[in-house]
């Protein structure tokens, strides 16, 4: 009887710190600890602590690399399974309009409009097609030229922005970063406004420190030269921390309080807490929304596949404010503790911000005899997925840790303890060639091989072959 209670209990086990803690965050305490407990504890929950301890389960708290949630409830999956052709036809858009409401409010207007899509790269389409199509219509208005539209950013868009402006054939004209934050220089970015500027892409949360551009300062200077040029320039605010900002730093204004902002683009697969993920792009109201431009059909490919939808709406009234506010806090929490724990090592520089995204982007310092390349592939030899990259083309390379759900206080600090003891291994081993030693090295081996074939050729005699007769 009692192993039947065990494997009933164990059918569906929720991840540590998942939507099913936040129903019942008594029973999601940690049980880790070398005393008998005084009291019982939920099968689910001792069932997570050994499969935890034993590392038995391969699942997202190892893999420190991605922003996309990975795990939902039963729940969630049996109404998948439920959803049918026909209601994916019709509810689902009912679905959709609930979203985009819900949406609104947590972004403060009151009648947006605005659409799910299928990616983030026609999320990008339709945001900068209204910014281009609402210049045009000044412009003609205007009586103004509408030939050489251009579009500013930071140095941290997304792609998709890049191929926008081929596509549509808009001069793209980068702005200037603020040292290592990777965060837009607003006055770089002012410098480069003129009539023809269809709009600035803000971004809330970049995906390599994690840091937010300064959206009301933007916004300030974009006002300024309204007020002394008559450019009248949008923002568009790219929101990886659309569903963090408003429940860690509810005041921050960012949003379309800023009366320059004209669009947001939000996931709700990095942090709206669904794992088959809908994009959505919201403007301020229809009046900013150009005619036409997001009159599409339930049944095409540039929608959302309407489980993305459903996803999203039962992650709102599952979890509400006080749920992503709990999620979010906790990740803020644990990315603090592994920050502070690379910090107090003297050997990394944190780049990423407390009041940003929850994550840690952090650089060796100067001086280093071993690379964040060797620092991630120690880690990977200890069972820790942590990504090592070069920014750009810049010298700068960077570790960058995104917890995800799940990822609790004691899985941080014994990351930090293995990243202590990578060091401690990184400081007693050979230092590893760089790659102009390297190319140095094979360099002279060419040179070596090349000088001994001269060598060979001219001891070899010369002779004429006998002619046969």
């Amino acid at each position: 009887m009692f192993n039947r209670k065990i494997h009933r209990h164990a059918t569906h086990i929720p991840q540590r710190g998942t939507h099913a803690d936040i129903a019942q965050p008594a029973q999601a305490a940690a049980v880790v600890g070398a005393q008998l407990p005084q009291t019982q504890t939920p099968a689910a929950v001792a069932y997570l602590d050994v499969q935890e301890t034993l590392h038995l389960a391969n699942d997202r708290n190892y893999d420190l690399s991605s922003f996309r949630h990975t795990w939902q409830e039963p729940e969630f999956t049996r109404l998948i399974q439920q959803l049918s052709q026909k209601t994916a036809a019709t509810e689902t858009a009912t679905l959709e309009r609930r979203c985009l409401q819900m949406l609104g409010d947590l972004f403060h207007t009151a009648e947006p409009a605005g659409a799910s899509v299928s990616s983030p790269a026609l999320a990008v389409q339709l945001a900068g097609l209204a910014m281009l199509w609402n210049w045009r219509r000044h412009h003609r208005t205007s009586g103004q030229p509408i030939t050489r539209p251009n579009i500013i950013w930071g140095r941290t868009p997304s792609p998709a922005w890049a191929q926008f402006s081929r596509i549509f054939e808009i001069e793209p004209r980068s702005a200037e970063s603020t040292d290592n934050r990777f965060v837009l220089d607003v006055d770089s970015a002012m410098a480069r406004i003129d009539a023809n500027t269809i709009g600035v892409v803000g971004v809330l949360g970049n995906d390599v420190t994690g840091n937010y551009d300064s959206l009301a300062e933007l916004n300030d200077g974009l006002t300024h030269i309204d007020n002394t040029t008559g450019h009248n320039v949008p923002i568009h605010v790219d929101a990886a921390g659309g569903f963090v900002a408003p429940f860690l730093t509810p005041e921050m204004p960012w949003d379309f309080r800023l009366p320059r902002v004209q669009s947001i683009q939000v996931s709700g697969g990095q942090y709206g807490m669904v794992q088959p993920a809908a994009e959505w792009v919201l403007w301020r109201d229809p009046a900013t929304l150009p005619a036409g431009l997001c009159d599409t059909n339930h049944d095409d490919n540039a929608v959302s596949a309407p489980e993305h939808v459903v996803a999203q709406y039962y992650s709102f009234l599952r979890l509400g404010r006080d749920g992503y506010t709990r999620i979010m806090q906790d990740l803020q929490d644990v990315s603090q503790i592994v920050a502070q724990g690379l910090a107090a090592t003297n050997r990394f520089e944190v780049l990423s911000d407390s009041h940003s995204l929850p994550l840690v982007c952090a650089k060796l310092r100067d001086g280093s005899r071993f690379s964040v390349l060797d620092v991630s592939q120690e880690l990977h030899e200890r069972g820790w997925q942590v990504p090592a990259s070069r920014v750009g083309s810049g010298p700068v390379e960077i570790l960058r840790i995104v917890p995800g759900e799940g990822f609790d206080r004691s899985r941080a600090e014994m990351l930090v303890q293995d990243i202590r003891r990578v060091l401690k291994v990184l400081d007693i081993r050979p230092p590893r060639r760089t790659r102009q030693e390297i190319e140095q090295s094979l360099l002279h081996d060419v040179s070596e091989t090349l000088h001994d074939l001269r060598g060979i050729h001219t001891r070899i005699p010369l002779t004429t072959p006998a002619r046969v007769s």
